[in-house]
């Protein structure tokens, strides 16, 4: 996502910051406002499919104020689709062109394989609301891990010193294979004060993995049992699989783009490999 993105070293990291300050200070604000004014007590009575809607009910005192709310919310969830849609096709995409995955070279086939998944996902719930919500728990369980994994590989070389603010200037050929040390951007936590930050977050996001895949109750029920463990695993079988069968065979890592006039001038490629070529 970031390969479009002017100056993405400082653009993107700097947009995700503000975005959380922005959205945690408006999250928290929202919260409060809904703790003081919600009867609980009223929403738990009610037969009501989604229980904040008579929360919003009562706290505005007016059917016709909570739906307005509410027709707000579902128009930011579909902004909010489109966006996942957009980024989740370009990874698809972007993995493809690396030869990471078979076919979906062209974006428009990528967009149209996530949209038509995720629709197909959707269908679940028609033939068991638990299947959907242990698929929905599986979303939230698989962004986690991603951010466990790459919490702990950050850590992993912050502990080895393979990772510092002097590396050498690889050439773009040999720029994927050097894999051992690696040069730091202009946004990151030095020292022991990011060796702390990165291991806080691989002990919270550990606690949070493991926790995410009990049951919601003790006395367990076929109806009640939280089968994204079963999922979880099933992916992480397949994908180890996929790359031992035919992914180690194609994948060498991301594919790096560069504009042979500036990488000429600079004097990182050499003019006589690049008239062979």
């Amino acid at each position: 996502m970031s390969e479009e993105v002017k100056n993405a070293a400082n653009n993107v990291p700097r947009s995700m910051v503000y975005s959380v300050i922005l959205n945690g200070f408006l999250g928290f604000g929202i919260l409060i406002a809904f703790l003081i004014c919600a009867d609980f007590e009223a929403a738990a009575s009610s037969d009501a499919a989604v229980p904040f809607v008579p929360v919003l009910a009562g706290a505005l005192g007016s059917n016709a104020g909570a739906s307005v709310i509410t027709a707000i919310i579902l128009i930011l969830t579909i902004f909010a689709g489109v966006g996942v849609l957009a980024s989740a096709s370009r990874m698809m995409w972007s993995f493809a062109r690396d030869h990471g995955l078979p076919g979906w070279r062209s974006l428009s086939q990528a967009i149209a394989v996530v949209a038509i998944a995720t629709a197909l996902l959707g269908l679940i719930n028609i033939g068991s609301s638990t299947a959907f919500s242990d698929t929905l728990s599986l979303l939230l369980e698989s962004l986690y891990t991603s951010y466990l994994l790459v919490c702990g590989l950050l850590l992993y070389r912050r502990l080895r010193g393979q990772i510092g603010s002097a590396a050498l200037n690889p050439s773009a050929e040999d720029f994927v294979k050097d894999v051992g040390f690696q040069e730091w951007g202009p946004w990151h936590v030095p020292g022991i004060l990011g060796i702390l930050n990165n291991g806080f977050s691989c002990v919270y996001l550990v606690i949070i993995c493991f926790f995410s895949f009990w049951p919601e109750e003790r006395k367990v029920t076929p109806a009640k049992m939280n089968y994204s463990v079963l999922v979880t695993g099933f992916v992480a079988v397949f994908s180890i699989g996929y790359y031992l069968v035919w992914g180690r065979k194609t994948y060498n890592g991301p594919v790096v783009e560069m504009d042979l006039t500036v990488e000429l001038r600079e004097g990182n490629v050499d003019r006589h490999h690049v008239q062979s070529k």
